[in-house]
């Protein structure tokens, strides 16, 4: 169910990191301001230069972009029709990780509690959140089809190794890293995806485009 837009006030905006951005809406609007997401209840904050600050859910949404000056990085969120099941799709808010050929985005692993009424705040300052990779699910996005990164050996390893065995496989060693962990296989997805954009033109094949809207899913 659609959550509409609410409007807060001036004195209402949750703690949290603000930083100035762009919102884009899917009737094509766009606004600026502060913008602030909370990971639980996945909803994005916009503070206009006015004060009054409004709430958008992924219903609502098409992307939003802003630069964390605490990360020091540009940052850009999407909504997305997720793949739950074959004949299902549910929309979500996801950060998109890793750009190129094998799309990365993620989300906050939620958790089986419910959301208590003082708890998702907690979630609006990610400062510290997004050190701990394993706080989130991922999401790569290649031949209009989304994988879960636990599938990674059995979904995403054969294709890659098909094409630059010798180079990951020394990547891997000389790192001496755990192909079991979380952040061993984004590095090795991000070393994929240097590869793949480097290799001459004429062998290059498309890559993945980094505005997506659905398609179908390998793992939930």
């Amino acid at each position: 169910m659609a959550i509409c837009l609410i409007t807060l006030g001036k004195t209402a905006a949750s703690p949290g990191n603000w930083n100035t951005g762009k919102l884009v809406l899917r009737n094509g609007t766009v606004v600026t301001g502060e913008i602030n997401y909370n990971w639980k209840a996945e909803i994005v904050q916009l503070r206009m230069p006015s004060g009054t600050v409004k709430a958008y859910s992924a219903f609502q949404v098409d992307h939003f972009i802003y630069f964390d000056n605490g990360q020091n990085t540009l940052r850009k969120f999407v909504s997305i029709d997720y793949p739950v099941r074959r004949t299902l799709t549910r929309q979500l808010i996801l950060e998109e990780f890793t750009s190129g050929p094998y799309m990365v985005y993620r989300r906050l692993r939620h958790g089986r509690e419910p959301i208590k009424v003082a708890q998702p705040v907690l979630y609006a300052d990610d400062s510290e959140l997004v050190k701990d990779y394993d706080s989130f699910n991922y999401y790569v996005y290649t031949n209009n089809t989304f994988t879960n990164l636990d599938y990674f050996d059995r979904e995403l390893w054969p294709q890659m190794e098909q094409e630059f065995g010798d180079e990951l496989k020394q990547f891997i060693q000389t790192r001496q890293i755990n192909i079991s962990s979380t952040v061993a296989r984004l590095m090795i997805i991000s070393h994929y995806n240097y590869l793949k954009d480097n290799m001459p033109q004429a062998e290059e094949s498309p890559a993945s485009t980094s505005v997506i809207r659905s398609g179908t899913t390998v793992g939930e």
